[in-house]
């Protein structure tokens, strides 16, 4: 999973900008920018905010076993 790319199709759907996902967000836009070019890392303020301000849920789940193809 790509959560950044998750993030911009979230911000496509909703026809959102940087600018607005900022001042939605509280955070700022040179952050923003940064984080979704990759040269920043998400943490976790970063990711609740954004998430909360797109309607998103953040959500952790074990990794589906993958069976062995012979």
């Amino acid at each position: 999973m790509n959560f950044t790319a998750e993030i911009k199709r979230a911000m496509e759907k909703k026809n959102m900008r940087v600018a607005e996902l900022s001042a939605v967000s509280d955070i700022s836009m040179s952050y923003l920018y940064n984080l979704l070019s990759g040269q920043r890392n998400w943490n976790v303020n970063s990711l609740t905010a954004v998430c909360e301000a797109l309607d998103l849920e953040l959500a952790i789940q074990r990794k589906k076993k993958q069976t062995a193809v012979r």
